[in-house]
């Protein structure tokens, strides 16, 4: 369910791809990589839990509905994502219900400096509003990796926005074209 918007060409939410291949990367201590754990990629976090390896941890009774999927994980009940593209920008919604309260993070990793407003998210080439109840909080992230650098030189940023503890989560992000975007 990872997505990836660009902004009139411009990377807003990336993937932060490959670092440069190591005997770690193919190890069970590949997980100790930041760009492989599920926290610096642009998915939920249901009770603070990221995806772990081994099969004991693998979703059970998938069901693919028309717009999302239910699945037995984490004690997840449904977990649906939908993108839409509109002549106004983008928009994200997920919603997510669970079997108990839990807090959920949602993440997402930026190409561009997010700048955290009361009314939601600037960037350079962009604007995000986000739903009202979250708490956002940005986190950079230094690409020191040569290989991963030929495409993100300098930082990328983990946006976390957190709601409380429930059985229904949802998030809403609208992304639009920056007003300022054609001043550079």
């Amino acid at each position: 369910g990872s997505l990836m918007v660009y902004v009139d060409g411009h990377p807003l939410l990336v993937d932060a791809g490959n670092m440069v291949y190591t005997a770690k990367t193919f190890s069970d201590a590949r997980y100790t990589l930041w760009n492989c754990r599920s926290m610096y990629h642009n998915v939920p976090l249901i009770g603070g839990f990221e995806q772990c390896a081994g099969a004991e941890y693998a979703a059970r009774n998938f069901r693919a509905l028309p717009d999302g999927a239910s699945l037995d994980k984490a004690g997840v009940l449904s977990a649906i994502r939908g993108a839409l593209v509109t002549p106004d920008g983008v928009q994200i919604a997920d919603e997510i219900t669970l079997q108990a309260p839990k807090a959920v993070v949602f993440t997402l990793i930026a190409r561009e400096k997010p700048e955290i407003l009361p009314d939601g998210i600037e960037f350079a080439h962009a604007r995000m509003e986000i739903s009202p109840m979250l708490a956002a909080t940005v986190e950079e992230i230094p690409v020191t990796d040569a290989r991963m650098a030929k495409n993100w030189h300098g930082s990328l940023w983990r946006i976390a926005l957190t709601a409380e503890a429930g059985r229904h989560h949802r998030l809403t992000i609208k992304i639009s074209k920056n007003n300022f975007a054609n001043q550079e």
